[in-house]
């Protein structure tokens, strides 16, 4: 969901092109879950199933 933070343009801009491989691996495999303190019950329950069907 979000990409690793040296490959945003403007970090590119800032400090040039980097290579960080193990970074840039992570950032491919990572989940990113919404979770805030207002979620009701069932939107839980929701983001607990698509979990569990994304890793069966």
């Amino acid at each position: 969901h979000f990409p690793a933070c040296h490959r945003l343009s403007f970090v590119r801009q800032s400090f040039g092109d980097v290579s960080l491989p193990v970074t840039d691996e992570v950032a491919e495999r990572i989940i990113s879950l919404p979770l805030y303190p207002g979620m009701d019950e069932g939107q839980v329950q929701r983001v607990i199933e698509a979990v569990r069907k994304a890793v069966s």
